[in-house]
């Protein structure tokens, strides 16, 4: 085998694609502030990918233990789910409520930019205006 075959070789072996393991799963974590949609597509993308037989058990300790500190979590640890279509089901309701706040939040933001706050020369030129209107009146009224 010729120098540049071989290295051909190596170097397509390096670069090629790895499949997904169980261990995997255990590396998908949720950062802070990721919203728990997210997080759950992340996760159920890279176990559809696995090609290893999956415990159910398995998968579902993997996905509490990447979850953040958040209410989610604390009830998946209190009422522990046995399969993850039960995860899906209990995450749709925190999905829903994680959304809904969002859109309260950002409509709030939008609300709070439309109302101008006055410039500091807006400010001045008003209260100037003012100022020189009463100034006019007093001397008109000593004449």
């Amino acid at each position: 085998m010729c120098v540049f075959a071989r290295i051909f070789e190596d170097q397509l072996t390096a670069n090629k694609i790895k499949p997904h393991l169980m261990a995997d799963l255990f590396d998908i974590k949720q950062a802070e502030g990721d919203p728990l949609k997210n997080y759950l597509n992340r996760f159920c993308e890279v176990s559809v990918r696995i090609q290893q037989q999956l415990n159910e058990d398995m998968k579902v300790d993997a996905f509490v233990k990447g979850l953040c500190a958040n209410p989610f979590s604390e009830s998946l640890l209190r009422n522990q789910a046995e399969s993850m279509v039960e995860v899906r089901k209990c995450a749709s309701t925190f999905i829903e409520a994680e959304e809904a706040l969002r859109r309260k939040r950002d409509r709030r933001n939008v609300h709070a930019s439309d109302i101008a706050e006055p410039s500091a020369k807006s400010l001045y030129v008003s209260w100037g205006t003012k100022v020189r209107t009463t100034i006019r009146s007093i001397c008109r009224s000593l004449r």
